[in-house]
């Protein structure tokens, strides 16, 4: 989703309450209450990006990069958990009911992985995060 966007829904749904180090999970709470708050708006919300605007966007940056790939051809993309879960939500057939739960649990630099072919988009795999096993455990972030 962004750290502006992100930024201006907490604004809007979460009293613009900023994260704090120190309490995490109460950040949480509210971030979720925003975020569900949100979707639930639609396009009346006060703030800059509406949730509808915000999901057409995201699902036509899928769309344009499937699209430009030939048979056989892959892509990488760097982008929020909040892009991914929304993405994975639309995949899935319900972005509005996956966008808090799959935000929650979404690791910085894990791998989500999305298939193109003759039946459309298919979501592959979400959150991959092995890479982080072992001694890397300590690198694992959210948000």
């Amino acid at each position: 989703m962004g750290r502006v966007l992100r930024r201006d829904v907490l604004g809007a749904y979460g009293g613009g309450r900023p994260q704090d180090a120190g309490d995490p999970r109460g950040f949480q709470r509210v971030l979720e209450a925003a975020l569900a708050a949100w979707t639930a708006a639609g396009e009346s919300g006060p703030e800059a990006e509406s949730w509808p605007a915000f999901r057409a966007r995201t699902e036509r940056a899928l769309a344009d990069v499937a699209g430009a790939l030939g048979k056989g051809q892959q892509a990488v993309v760097f982008t929020s958990g909040g892009v991914i879960a929304t993405l994975c939500g639309a995949l899935l057939g319900s972005p509005e009911t996956h966008l808090v739960p799959y935000s929650r649990v979404a690791v910085n630099a894990g791998i989500t992985k999305i298939a193109t072919g003759r039946s459309g988009l298919t979501l592959v795999s979400f959150n991959e995060h092995g890479h982080f096993d072992g001694p890397a455990a300590e690198f694992v972030t959210y948000r």
